[in-house]
């Protein structure tokens, strides 16, 4: 369907929309093109997690118009947009990176144990000694070190926390947007990509940058 065809469709639609549902159409599409995500997990999404669901040729078809692609994954629960010419792709640091495929680890190893409820719940202490095993920094990174990069993936809806101090018992819940970023389920295969940046030459790798892949 050419983007007339998806003009004339989204039109048709939205006129059918209450004055309340334009304007909780209007609120998700700006919350979509700033955060990317709608996670029924999270308490604040869920609504407007279920509006996307209940309505998602409409979406679909006003998206595809600025060259945007409506994704609903019914088996991680999440709504996502992403350019349909490329993969949504975020540039992360080097520490970035390892933070988050550690995140993956932890999350499905979380999931694992009956006693998490099939939630993936961490604190900060199990991160930092994870990015150490690794061995890929030269030096410790200090728990403030941590901050930015919790700030950016809580941004990006990769993990929540409601904390406003970053300290060791810092409690995170690792969100399943990690399966759509990171969507390796062996467990090997996490290690060989953390092994991989380990083996790159250069500094601690603070200004290196990796690309990752969002589907």
């Amino acid at each position: 369907m050419n983007k007339a065809n998806n003009a004339e469709q989204f039109l048709q639609e939205y006129l059918m929309l209450k004055d309340s549902e334009k304007a909780t159409f209007s609120k998700i599409v700006n919350k979509l093109l700033g955060e990317s995500f709608l996670v029924k997990e999270k308490q604040e999404d869920r609504g407007d997690f279920f509006f996307v669901c209940e309505n998602l040729a409409l979406f679909v078809h006003y998206f595809s118009i600025i060259d945007y692609e409506v994704v609903y994954d019914k088996y991680n629960e999440v709504c996502y947009i992403k350019k349909q010419e490329n993969k949504y792709r975020e540039k992360l640091s080097k520490f970035d990176t390892v933070i988050i495929l550690i995140l993956r680890k932890l999350y499905y190893l979380k999931r694992k144990e009956a006693a998490s409820g099939g939630r993936a719940v961490v604190q900060l202490e199990e991160i930092i000694e994870q990015v150490k095993s690794t061995k890929i920094f030269r030096d410790d990174k200090k728990v403030n070190s941590y901050r930015d990069s919790l700030l950016k993936l809580r941004k990006y809806k990769v993990i929540d926390f409601s904390a406003t101090n970053i300290t060791e018992e810092l409690v995170i819940r690792i969100l399943p947007t990690i399966q759509v970023i990171i969507q390796q389920d062996s467990l090997d295969d996490l290690t060989d990509r953390l092994t991989a940046l380990k083996k790159e030459e250069g500094d601690e790798g603070e200004r290196e940058d990796e690309e990752i892949d969002e589907d």
